[in-house]
């Protein structure tokens, strides 16, 4: 007899090529969020570096995001771009800037 699975994982993954378009599609929206957190941070933090961990952040939230939740991917993004903004930053300045 062979066991049933109670919650089956999210089995669905994006293909390369449609993870990639959707990042490219949010650039935008990471660009602004930089250039706003960069407006009150030290100058010695470059904004190309804050916008480099904006984009890793957006990857992140592309491969973790569930549809099912109810929630527009942009929203999602933008809170999980401001937090890896926010921990490069720590990492930058050596203390969180909020």
């Amino acid at each position: 007899m062979q066991a049933t699975r109670v919650s089956a994982p999210n089995t669905r993954t994006l293909a390369q090529q449609e993870r990639d378009q959707i990042v490219l599609d949010h650039i935008p929206l990471v660009k602004a969020i930089a250039i706003r957190v960069h407006e009150n941070l030290p100058v010695h933090v470059d904004l190309d570096d804050l916008i480099h961990a904006g984009v890793m952040g957006l990857f992140d939230a592309v491969e973790k995001y569930d549809g099912a939740k109810n929630v527009a991917f942009h929203a999602y993004a933008r809170t999980g771009s401001r937090a890896q903004f926010w921990t490069a930053c720590a990492n930058w300045t050596g203390r969180l800037a909020i």
